[in-house]
């Protein structure tokens, strides 16, 4: 067999293989937050959504315009099946497996197959592929392994052939692309360091000058996401205000925690507990500690057992150093550690994995491949059973609060999802535990305010939902939970001052928007509702609710030419909606359209012959045109669906006096 055929060979074996250990992914749904990066992502379906994912920063929970735009033409091709972006999230784990058995055979490393295959079916990568929100993880990684092996090409040259600058440029242009994905990509450089050193025991003054470009991108585009992780995603306050000493305790913690995962990918879970940093206790020095001398002994040992070991380890760290806790990530809020977070990081470790099978393969052929299938074959049953818990959330949680039961998140999502199937009391039991876990968790303590507005207790919900503002005053859905219980209690002043809050913390809140519109227009502030009626209206398009409203309070003030546009958008949704076709009779009546306006109203009475509002209005503009005849036809025919219709009395005697003037 050729050499070209070999490779297409194994790399369909290995694209099969990671198929089928991670098949069960491809049946999962949306969890947690899918729903703010795909189903309730509004740049994914605005038709300026394009330009705001690449031209505004905050248009999307994090700034990575590359994975938005995926999702955004997924969304086109598919709408919001799920099955399409677990696909491609499938598709894209299988081809950066393919890069780096690629990228490590380049570098003559034994084992390089046996490698990738390990970093393609490892348990803990089924975090990364089988949540549709890290795409950022799986496309970053691609780009990011596609540069290197670019890089690694103009640095190693094959035969006598010098540096080729395009492979420089491809990788300069496929790293940037990792940037625009996930900004951990920025560590490229440095890994690339590594393996220079490692190949060659040193990185000359030329190849730094060579990766200087790529360090500096990286620069500014990781101090920009650690910027907008403070200031746009939230990562602030005393979740993260870990002392200098903190940080290299949990650095030292995490790294350990990574690596005994991979050697033992056992209890796997979506939320580990998070760990108490306590810097008086003594025994928490011992994980950086530790470390420090395992990194020290494998670089005293690189003349005698060769430089890999010490490489590998270096690589494992480095790709892990954005996460290590020296920068503020907000699932810090929640644990300290995610499965996720080593998704590249594990390659360093994996591939003197995949070496030491290679060494013992030499000297014990049969037992080194029964092994290195026996490992393969339990990794890929462990992704296997991983893969199924994200079938959905529920599942998902279930299984988290089993491992980690005092997983404040795990009791609120969960609880959460129980209350929308209609199970209030076991939901409010999760919210209690939740709040008793973390009682400065706001998101618990506005759960606990909406049970109570379902169970009906309307001053109680109000003073969960002030117990949720105080401890985050600028929390959106704490001022709707307010202003609904406010609602309710016939405070209308309470209501409007809650609903103003929430549009200003979340502005893009359809639903705010919208009910502050309809507050402010019932108070008499018609061009004041506008404003927010407009922003409602970008944010739902697709909300007959919000144009029916908006188009009559265009009419209130006079403005009947363009709530005839909006009456004419939201046929569009629903071209037989009998409230939006009614509207638009009023509307074209007195925008002066009169008896486009009557004929519009009268196809009405004959689908709506005993409605008495349509029966009126369609009498009254029988009346305003002098056919007063047929409009007391009309308005007793109101009078007799709704005899105290005082209105309707009037302006049948009015129909009456025109019919006969002697009356």
């Amino acid at each position: 067999m050729s050499l070209t055929r070999r490779s297409t060979f194994f790399g369909f074996v290995l694209a099969i293989i990671v198929f089928g250990a991670f098949y069960p992914a491809l049946h999962g749904g949306f969890i947690w937050d899918d729903d703010h990066y795909v189903t309730a992502n509004p740049a994914l379906t605005a038709h300026d959504g394009l330009s705001r994912i690449w031209f505004d920063r905050e248009a999307t929970p994090q700034y990575y315009p590359l994975v938005h735009t995926l999702y955004r033409l997924e969304h086109n091709l598919w709408g919001f099946n799920p099955l399409g972006y677990h696909a491609v999230n499938l598709c894209l784990h299988i081809l950066a497996a393919l890069l780096l058995w690629r990228a490590l055979f380049l570098l003559q490393i034994p084992g390089a197959w046996l490698a990738a295959l390990l970093f393609a079916v490892h348990p803990v990568q089924v975090e990364t592929v089988a949540w549709i929100t890290e795409r950022k993880n799986v496309l970053s990684g691609v780009f990011y392994l596609g540069s290197g092996l670019c890089l690694l090409r103009y640095f190693f040259p094959s035969g006598d052939e010098a540096p080729s600058s395009p492979w420089y440029w491809a990788g300069l242009v496929l790293y940037v692309c990792a940037l625009l994905s996930k900004t951990t990509s920025a560590t490229l450089p440095l890994a690339v360091m590594v393996v220079l050193w490692f190949k060659r025991g040193r990185v000359s003054l030329k190849e730094s000058a060579c990766l200087a470009p790529f360090i500096t991108l990286g620069l500014i585009f990781g101090l920009h996401t650690a910027w907008l992780e403070v200031h746009h995603v939230g990562a602030w306050g005393v979740d993260w205000a870990l002392s200098p000493v903190q940080k290299i305790i949990l650095a030292g913690r995490s790294s350990w925690f990574y690596a005994l995962k991979l050697l033992a990918p056992v209890n796997l879970a979506f939320n580990y507990p998070r760990w108490n940093l306590d810097a008086s206790r003594w025994v928490l020095y011992l994980y950086p500690a530790g470390m420090i001398m395992l990194t020290g002994l494998l670089w005293g040992l690189r003349k005698r057992i060769s430089r890999g070991p010490f490489a590998g380890l270096l690589f494992f760290l480095i790709g892990l150093f954005p996460a290590l806790g020296f920068f503020r990530v907000y699932p810090f809020r929640y644990s300290y550690v995610a499965d996720h977070f080593q998704y590249l990081a594990c390659i360093g470790l994996l591939a003197l994995a995949g070496a030491a099978a290679a060494w013992l393969y030499r000297r014990r052929p049969v037992f080194a491949a029964a092994l290195s299938g026996m490992i393969v074959a339990g990794l890929c049953v462990l992704t296997w059973n991983q893969a199924l818990l994200f079938k959905d959330s529920q599942t998902l949680w279930e299984r988290t609060l089993e491992i980690n039961p005092h997983s404040y998140q795990a009791h609120n999502d969960l609880g959460a999802i129980l209350a929308g199937q209609g199970k209030l009391d076991e939901a409010v039991e999760h919210f209690r535990q939740a709040s008793a876990i973390q009682p400065d968790y706001p998101e618990a303590w506005n759960n606990l305010s909406q049970a109570a507005f379902a169970a009906g207790d309307y001053a109680q919900a109000k003073a969960l939902a002030e117990k949720a503002l105080s401890l985050d005053p600028v929390n959106a859905l704490g001022r709707w939970n307010a202003g609904m219980a406010c609602m309710r209690l016939n405070d209308r002043h309470c209501a409007l001052k809650h609903f103003a809050l929430a549009t200003a913390s979340d502005p893009d809140w359809g639903r705010a928007n919208l009910m502050l519109a309809k507050l402010l227009a019932a108070k008499g502030h018609p061009e004041k509702a506008r404003v927010f009626f407009e922003n409602a209206l970008a944010v739902m398009p697709e909300s007959l609710e919000v144009h029916l409203v908006f188009a009559q309070v265009l009419e209130d003030l006079g403005e009947y030419r363009q709530a005839l546009g909006v009456y004419d958008r939201a046929l569009l949704l629903d071209s037989d909606n009998p409230a939006v076709l009614y509207g638009k009779a009023q509307a074209l009546f007195h925008a002066g359209y009169r008896t486009e306006g009557a004929a519009l109203m009268k196809i009405l009475t004959v689908s709506a012959p005993d409605n008495p509002g349509v029966n009126y209005n369609y009498g009254l503009m029988l009346l305003a045109l002098g056919d007063g005849a047929r409009a007391q036809a009309y308005l007793e025919k109101a009078l007799a669906a709704k005899p105290d219709f005082s209105e309707a009395q009037k302006a049948l005697e009015i129909a009456r006096r025109i019919k006969n003037p002697l009356q």
